[in-house]
């Protein structure tokens, strides 16, 4: 991977003290936020003066615990062809590597029990394991369309098996690269397995057999294997939608995920499973909380919301005395010799998530509040923490390559915090090249977790590389306040504002949009305020219409032409007609009608995603 380079920023106010007044840690966040800002202000030293802070490899406990894992069978789906060697090699890559990080299947069954009782489980393992395969480097996107093809005929099939649905979930984690964000179907997969699951009566444990067409007695390794399935759909599920900023898909009362969290139940959950579980039925806590609130004042920042932002935090800090007290007694990573061996606690990096995203809320409180700009500092000084941990862990190869996507995620999360509060007001109170430096390692570590070209941390390098240089160039923030135009996708809205402000910036110059790599199409820009949008098509317009009109859905050419206050913009209807077809719609608010029109995407004129699309190839 390239080395990554200094980005510069605005006036350099290194030498400004920060302001710590009004912030408080716990005692374990406290001292990582210390550790960070030393840490990351020696690497930034270092590097300055040509030295190498790149910590080796932390290499991985290769477990014997998986020899069983062995076939004497080769494989075949459609056209890809694995001998056992190769089978075998990949499933043990998965155990030690992989599965660690969300042990949600069975450590016991051999190969061949997997392949027989779910082929789609048998080759989700195989093309999750590839990913991070030397010696099957290609195998993964071979296998992607026949993979996704024998998904969908599973999902079609009910009732879906328990083994289909940790399929599923298993694709939520680690799912594949998709050409842009609008096509990425894991929000909809994971409604999927939740449904698959309370189908099956994975939600009530206890009572499956009330579920089934057949009595049956609930064994005691069938109950630990429900309630670990439904934990991990219910962490799938919170990592997807809290990491998007769409509303939570569980119940925050769920009672078996409540019993399931407490120390001491009967369902056994293995340990990392159970403090990731108590980590994510917080999360789920606060985005239902803020959700409800933000909604009630129609997402406008209120004095209610402050208040239970507080509250929030307050509980997030019972939460973290939890866990270190748990981590005083016994260590997932040191107790378990099948696990990783990572520079850094995988549970503090989820912990410091879950913080990053309570603290991301305090954007959307009223500018004038008093606790906003100490809410904002601590946020900094979170990310600063979620950068550290990242980096410590991103030192082992297995974690580039085998930790859920959901960890770049916050990843980004943390770099676009420390992009808004370094080019605001808050700059002065701040070590700005401490925190500049932290930004450049983000960078650095999505392009070393890129497996393959165009997919998630490869994208997001390029995006916050670019997101940086628009900030840079905004000189005018740095004498205001950090806020977000868009505050309705909770902790995402600071995700989609960035992504909107890049997407504003590059589709008003076409000539950006030819440096990004990408043929011009129609840009967002004129989709979203010109008038009409054409098509050379006269008869698929119509086939549109009548489809609008059936629908019941009319809102476009055919509704301006009935109204006879648009005389002008009927007489430029009839100038379009003349020259290049009828128009598909004149109702800039009516944009749904034309992304649905069947033949928009192979004219070449509609493409909403472009921006966070593929093939970039250029930056600004």
């Amino acid at each position: 991977m390239p080395p990554t380079e200094m980005i510069t920023s605005g006036p350099d106010t290194a030498g400004s003290e920060p302001d710590a007044a009004g912030i408080s840690f716990g005692p374990r966040i406290a001292d990582i936020a210390t550790d960070t800002i030393e840490s990351i202000s020696r690497e930034h030293r270092l590097s300055s003066q040509g030295l190498d802070v790149e910590s080796p490899d932390y290499p991985t406990n290769q477990s014997t615990g998986f020899s069983h894992l062995t076939t004497v069978s080769g494989r075949q789906l459609e056209g890809v062809h694995l001998n056992s060697g190769q089978i075998g090699n990949l499933f043990r890559l998965f155990f030690e590597s992989f599965h660690p990080h969300f042990p949600i299947l069975s450590e016991t069954l051999s190969i061949d029990e997997y392949y027989h009782r779910s082929s789609l489980l048998f080759w989700t393992i195989i093309a999750i394991a590839a990913r991070a395969s030397r010696e099957e480097a290609g195998l993964c996107s071979s296998l992607v369309t026949a993979l996704l093809k024998l998904l969908w005929s599973k999902i079609s099939t009910m009732p879906h098996s328990h083994l289909t649905t940790q399929s599923i979930i298993l694709l939520c984690i680690w799912p594949f690269s998709t050409p842009s964000m609008i096509t990425d179907p894991t929000l909809m997969l994971i409604s999927i397995a939740k449904t698959g699951c309370m189908h099956l009566g994975l939600h009530r444990p206890e009572t499956m057999q009330s579920f089934n067409r057949v009595r049956f007695q609930v064994q005691p390794e069938q109950l630990e294997e429900a309630v670990k399935l439904w934990t991990g759909c219910f962490i799938a599920a919170e990592t997807v939608t809290s990491s998007d900023g769409q509303e939570p898909l569980f119940a925050s009362t769920d009672c078996t995920l409540r019993l399931a969290s407490k120390e001491g139940n009967y369902y056994n959950l293995p340990r990392r499973l159970l403090y990731i579980l108590r980590i994510q039925l917080y999360i789920n806590k606060v985005n239902t909380t803020m959700s409800s609130v933000l909604n009630a004042h129609g997402h406008q920042p209120s004095e209610e919301a402050e208040t239970m932002l507080a509250s929030l935090e307050d509980d997030f800090h019972m939460v973290e005395q939890t866990i270190e007290r748990d981590f005083s007694d016994t260590n997932p990573d040191s107790s378990n010799p099948d696990a990783p061996g990572y520079n850094v606690s995988m549970e503090l990096i989820w912990a410091s998530s879950a913080r990053l995203q309570l603290q991301t809320y305090h954007f959307l409180q009223p500018i004038k509040s008093i606790t906003r700009k100490q809410g904002l500092l601590r946020l900094y000084h979170t990310a600063m923490t979620v950068v550290s941990q990242m980096k410590a862990a991103t030192a082992s190869v297995d974690f580039r390559h085998c930790a859920p996507r959901y960890f770049g995620q916050m990843l980004k999360h943390a770099a676009l915090v420390l992009m808004k509060i370094l080019h605001s007001s808050y700059a002065r109170l701040v070590d700005v090249d401490t925190g500049r430096h932290a930004f450049n390692l983000a960078i650095s570590m999505h392009r070393d977790m890129t497996v393959e070209t165009n997919d998630f941390h490869d994208r997001a390098h390029t995006i916050l590389d670019h997101l940086w240089s628009l900030h840079r160039d905004s000189r005018s923030n740095l004498q205001a306040d950090p806020t977000l135009k868009l505050n309705t996708r909770l902790s995402g809205s600071l995700l989609h504002d960035a992504l909107w402000m890049w997407r504003d910036r590059y589709s008003a110059d076409e000539l950006e949009t030819r440096r990004l790599g990408r043929p011009p199409r129609a840009l967002p820009s004129i989709i979203q305020h010109s008038p009409s949008v054409t098509t050379s098509s006269r008869e698929d317009t119509r086939k549109l219409i009548q489809m609008e009109s059936d629908l019941g859905t009319t809102g476009g050419s055919a509704a301006l032409r009935s109204n006879p206050d648009n005389a002008a913009m009927n007489d430029q209807i009839s100038m379009v007609d003349a020259q290049m077809g009828m128009p598909i719609s004149l109702d800039s608010f009516d944009m749904m009608n034309t992304y649905l029109a069947p033949d928009m995407e192979a004219s070449g004129l509609f493409y909403p995603d472009w921006m966070w699309d593929d093939n970039f190839t250029g930056a600004p």
